[in-house]
């Protein structure tokens, strides 16, 4: 899961770069959606944070399924 973990942190860097408004937004969906890969029980689903839906993915039951990270610095 290297891979993950690289992307992650080149994501994180640009984020903190304060990128345009339209990257920041695909950026952070990039970012929700590898850290829930990574960690499905503790990120909300791509589908969840694209929608704003509550609904998790698949195996992800409500009871266990965390609220979205709020920084991008607090991995």
């Amino acid at each position: 899961m290297q891979h993950i973990t690289d992307e992650l942190d080149r994501i994180e860097a640009r984020l903190i770069a304060y990128p345009d408004p339209f990257e920041h937004a695909g950026l952070y969906a990039a970012q929700q959606a590898l850290r829930w890969a990574a960690q499905p029980d503790a990120y909300a689903s791509p589908f969840a944070v694209v929608t704003g839906s509550g609904d998790g993915s698949a195996g992800c039951s409500a009871e266990t399924r965390q609220d979205l990270s709020l920084e991008t610095t607090d991995r």
